[in-house]
């Protein structure tokens, strides 16, 4: 319980610097925002130097701010707070947590909260970032002592140009970038495969899982505490990723964007071997993940209605629909399908209090890192922060 406590300490700890998100997923929702908010007028060229702004410096200017700049810090893929206690067993129910952010060693012209008044809608500009996406598990009031379990931890280095655009253009590119990731369970327990190490000390795991949880035996199958014990094992591998996003179409009060990413497996094989059910035995990270295509759409246009005499408004909306697939050079892409569906919404009520609210439908695999290799549907609940 010692360290669940101190995981939500550092977990608050850096939420203040993620709540100023405005990406879900990596840029898609950076794009809406450059487009839909108004570009301040030309500067007067004639002003005095005394007179001008901070944005007005030069390029050689580019990387000179604090090192510990809360200004270096950006959301990245996604960050919230959701409830999975929908499970029919209940040692699987928790609270899902991910947060995700990454740290610039540049400072873009395109920065969505300083827009650079005499850029042009042309001008590229790049970054260069570091970023790391963590994704927890919180099993209050279901497994001994309520442990926060590391599910996903992605750590990659980012190099990208973006440009901002004319909101009358229609598929024009607003993001291109490419990417050096790792992406893991965190666990060290090697699968060391037949006859192996790890095989050989499974039964003993779920034993003591078993144990551990004597409380939820009665009712649990066997199979679980062996699913338990496979969570130890380490599941990972590294990859070189190129992305992009593109500017859709826009309404009166929606912003359509389409973004991409493109994965492939580099310096290492996967740590991805099932050697304890003979079903997956050919399953691969390469053949369950490596392709997202995605489709995004925002609005700031509240919509307001009264009940029993409250003010209560959905004040920003936004939704977000990917397909993931595998690796398309030798994962056999196209054959292990994922699909999530996802409507973020601040809801208001009266006048000051906003409750940034979301619901997610997910079917496929890759639910956890650590059993990429099996398919599910569930629903997801919980509280966003990726405005």
């Amino acid at each position: 319980m010692k360290n669940s406590i101190q995981s939500l300490l550092w977990l608050l700890a850096v939420l203040p610097f993620l709540t100023n998100a405005s990406t879900f997923p990596q840029d898609s929702f950076n794009l809406i925002k450059r487009v839909i908010e108004p570009v301040p007028e030309q500067k007067n060229k004639n002003k005095t130097d005394n007179q001008k702004s901070t944005n007005d410096q030069p390029e050689n200017e580019k990387s000179q701010f604090p090192i510990l700049s809360s200004e270096r810090l950006k959301p990245h893929d996604g960050n919230f707070f959701g409830v999975d206690y929908l499970n029919n067993n209940e040692l699987k129910n928790a609270l899902d947590v991910q947060f995700s952010f990454k740290y610039l060693f540049t400072r873009s012209k395109l920065d969505e909260y300083k827009i650079d008044p005499t850029l042009q809608v042309s001008d590229w500009d790049w970054d260069v970032a570091f970023s790391f996406t963590g994704e927890f598990d919180f099993y209050m009031g279901t497994r001994f002592s309520g442990p926060v379990v590391g599910r996903r931890y992605n750590p990659g280095l980012q190099v990208y140009w973006s440009k901002k655009v004319d909101v009358k253009s229609y598929g024009a590119w607003t993001t291109l970038g490419i990417a050096l990731e790792h992406e893991s369970n965190g666990q060290t327990t090697h699968a060391a495969g037949d006859n192996g190490v790890t095989e050989n000390l499974l039964p003993e795991l779920a034993a003591n899982f078993k144990r551990i949880n004597a409380d939820h035996a009665h009712n649990t199958p066997e199979v679980y505490y062996q699913e338990m014990a496979t969570e130890t094992i380490s599941r990972g591998y590294n990859f070189f990723a190129i992305y992009a996003n593109h500017h859709l179409y826009a309404t009166n009060t929606w912003l359509y964007s389409f973004g991409w990413k493109l994965r492939h497996n580099v310096i290492t094989d996967p740590d991805d071997f099932i050697f304890w059910d003979t079903k997956y035995a050919d399953a691969t990270f390469i053949k369950h993940k490596g392709t997202r295509l995605g489709l995004y759409g925002r609005t700031n246009v509240p919509a307001n209605t009264a009940v029993f005499g409250c003010r209560i408004s959905i004040d920003k909306q936004g939704f977000a629909i990917e397909y993931r697939t595998g690796q398309i050079f030798n994962g056999n892409a196209t054959s292990k399908n994922t699909v999530d569906i996802t409507y973020m919404f601040d809801l208001g009520i009266g006048q000051n209090f906003r409750l940034p609210l979301f619901i997610k439908y997910h079917n496929g695999y890759l639910d956890e890192v650590f059993n990429y290799h099996v398919k599910q549907s569930k629903w997801l609940v919980g509280l966003h922060m990726n405005f």
